[in-house]
């Protein structure tokens, strides 16, 4: 007859308990749970996506021009639905070669035009650096000009803050011919509506070529810093 243990609850030896746990590990290798393993890879996927969408806003320098906070609601996914936002997502989609998102400060254009570069890779600038760069004919805005003419998607943000009009209006008219001519897309932001942006910036030519591959589109919604409470 078999001696009855005195200490039935005493601790097993490590070294047992290890062997045990390197079986049971070996045996989850091979036979994987399928939910677990669905759970884990669900979860290395959001940690690539937010790396990825991080690195193509600070490649495009926007991440310099928008708040730590707002960038990491872009890298997460995670951003507020807005009218802004919507019609971004909607552009993208089909397929027009340029976007002119207008409306008053603070409803969410710049962040519109981030959530497309950081999900789809591009160039942001504001238009006063097109500015510098089109009196430039030499230097780091030669690259930058560089840049502005092959990049997939362009975002150019607050139309309507440079100094010197004669001299944008130049450089923006060649940009948007390279643009069309290479089948590029653009977004434009501005709180300048349409017929101050035509008036001030294109000629009979250039509203001629972007008649049928422009949008226009006019947020109004109410500034969301005001609803906020931000000021």
């Amino acid at each position: 007859m078999r001696e009855r243990d005195p200490y039935p609850d005493k601790p097993k030896p490590v070294g047992e308990v290890v062997e045990s746990a390197m079986r049971a590990m070996e045996a989850s290798l091979r036979n994987p749970d399928p939910a677990e393993a669905t759970k884990r890879h669900e979860a290395e996927r959001r940690v690539e996506d937010r790396f990825d969408r991080y690195m193509r806003m600070k490649d495009s320098d926007l991440i310099n021009a928008i708040s730590s906070e707002v960038a990491e609601k872009v890298a997460i996914d995670d951003l507020e639905e807005t009218r802004s936002l919507k019609i971004v997502k909607g552009w993208y989609e089909v397929k027009k070669p340029f976007l002119f998102l207008t409306g008053p400060t603070g409803i969410g254009k710049t962040v519109a035009g981030a959530w497309v570069i950081a999900n789809h890779g591009g160039l942001y600038v504001r238009a006063q650096q097109l500015e510098r760069a089109g009196l430039a004919v030499f230097g780091p805005y030669e690259e930058l000009l560089q840049r502005v003419y092959r990049e997939r998607i362009l975002f150019i943000d607050d139309l309507g803050t440079e100094f010197r009009l004669s001299e944008f209006s130049s450089v923006l008219s060649e940009i948007i011919n390279n643009r069309q001519g290479g089948g590029l897309r653009t977004v434009f932001t501005s709180n300048l509506i349409r017929p101050e942006i035509e008036e001030k910036y294109f000629g009979r030519r250039e509203l001629s070529r972007l008649k049928n591959v422009a949008y226009y589109i006019t947020d109004d919604a109410e500034d969301m810093r005001e609803r906020d409470g931000n000021g």
